[in-house]
């Protein structure tokens, strides 16, 4: 399986869970300001995976790169 086959295949899985603290952090907070808090919870996951996904990406350019530059 390729790389990008396995990003693709991590990302239609990915179901990410709040932690206990995250939980208990929401449960104190009044009912209008805790949808915002959740989604800006859920954001910050979703570029924490974006970062991972395009630093992997990235080092297997540099990984072919190598290999390329030995050659010559």
């Amino acid at each position: 399986m390729s790389a990008v086959n396995a990003a693709r295949s991590y990302i239609a899985s990915y179901n990410p869970q709040m932690s206990s603290t995250q939980r208990a952090y929401l449960a104190e907070l009044p009912p209008e300001q805790k949808k915002v808090e959740e989604l800006k919870m859920k954001l910050e996951q979703e570029q924490q995976l974006v970062s991972f996904i395009s630093n992997m990406m990235r080092k297997l350019h540099d990984m072919n790169m190598a290999v390329i530059n030995n050659m010559r």
